[in-house]
Parts: structure tokens; C-alpha cells; sequence
């Protein structure tokens, strides 16, 4: 068999058992080791290499190719830390941000807040790395802007959440269609990523450890 097509799992599988099947009939079947030829060697070593690559292979598709549901990974993914902390100018440039869509505000966003949502977003701003950990949920400054399209403007679907679940407190959300209520639940589950701000549950931040978090 041409070594290429070890490359292709059903080819070396095939051939092995042709080799084994071939040898019970035309004389008699392979028992003993020594028995066994190099090339079913050739072929029991290269599934076993192509069975990790592919496993490899499948769970960094399912990592970086987007799906209906999720956040996508960036390709380099795996190098994203190590090129944040060397060279950060360069993250920047590989990794890129949404920083144009967190720039993207209109200064009478919050005109019409109450005093209640501005002492809730003063109180949440105040949390020490303590407090936060503590908390089953903390939302700060969360804002989620999604790009525009055929020449439209981005659209606002969060301007600027913040807000503290603390320990023992029955929390909902209620509000009429379009307030942002799905966008909100969809950040903080990690099915879309916050444009800017962040939100910690049992202390985990969405941001950073959204692995940990949909464990919880």
C-alpha cells in the first residue's frame, strides 16, 4: 500500500484486514506474533497516530468554527495568553478587539436613568476582588453593541448594565420586548460575548473564565 494512503484511516484498517483475512484463506491464519507481517505493524501504528491527530484535530475545530450558538474561538487561541503578556501591541494587531463597536455611543444613552440603576452601578464599581467573589453575580458595566450591516448603524442592545445578586435574593429580569433582556442572559451564559464591561458568577469572570462558569 502506497504510504500516503496511511494518511486515511480507512485505508490502513482495510488493508489489515485483507492481510489477516487473506492469509486464513489461502493458508492458515495469523496466530502467532511472529507471524504477523510489518506491514499490519505499519498500518495498527498509523490508525493509532491518526486517531490522535484526528481527536486533536476535531476538538480545535469545534473551538474555532462558528457554529448557530456560542463564541467562536480565535484561531491562535491556544497562543493568545503567551502573545498578551511578550507582546501586546501585537496581540492587538493578531487578536484584534471591538473596541470601534465600545466607542460606538450616543451621550444621552443613560439621560433617563434613575437614581436607583446610577447607586446600583456606584455600589458595583466600589466591590473589592473579595466582595466579588462572594457574589453569585455581579454584572459591571456591561454593554453589548452588535455591528451594523448593509450600511446600517451598529445596534445598541445593552448600553450599560450593572448590578450585584448577593447571597439569598430571588433576582428576574423584567422589562417589555426589545429591553435587552435576552442579549443580557445571552452574555452572561456565553452564547455572545460583551462588547465591553464584564460579569462574574460565583466569582468567574465571563470574560476570562467562561470554561469554569458554564460548569457552575
Amino acid at each position: 500500500m502506497q504510504r500516503f494512503l496511511h494518511f486515511m484511516p480507512q485505508f490502513p484498517f482495510v488493508r489489515s484486514i485483507f492481510i489477516l483475512a487473506n492469509a486464513c484463506g489461502w493458508r492458515s491464519c495469523l496466530i502467532q506474533d511472529e507471524e504477523i507481517p510489518q506491514e499490519i505493524h505499519d498500518c495498527l501504528q498509523s490508525m493509532l497516530i491518526n486517531s490522535v491527530v484526528i481527536l486533536l484535530l476535531a476538538v480545535y475545530l469545534n473551538e474555532v468554527v462558528p457554529q448557530e450558538f456560542g463564541i467562536a474561538r480565535h484561531p491562535l487561541f491556544f497562543m493568545e495568553d503567551l502573545v498578551k503578556s511578550q507582546a501586546p501591541q501585537l496581540h492587538k494587531l493578531v487578536f484584534g478587539d471591538e473596541s470601534h463597536l465600545a466607542e460606538f455611543r450616543d451621550e444621552t444613552e443613560l439621560i433617563e436613568e434613575d437614581g436607583d440603576a446610577k447607586n446600583e452601578r456606584d455600589e458595583v464599581r466600589k466591590l473589592s476582588l473579595t466582595q466579588i467573589a462572594e457574589s453569585p453575580l455581579i454584572v459591571r458595566d456591561l454593554r453589548k453593541v452588535y455591528p451594523g450591516t448593509n450600511g446600517r448603524k451598529p445596534k445598541v442592545a445593552n448600553k450599560s448594565i450593572s448590578l450585584r445578586v448577593s447571597n439569598g435574593e430571588l433576582f428576574g429580569l423584567l422589562g417589555p420586548n426589545g429591553a435587552g433582556k435576552t442579549t443580557l442572559i445571552s452574555q452572561l451564559t456565553g452564547l455572545y460575548p460583551p462588547t465591553e464591561g464584564n460579569a462574574w458568577i460565583g466569582g468567574y469572570s465571563i470574560k476570562s473564565q467562561l470554561e469554569i462558569v458554564q460548569l457552575q
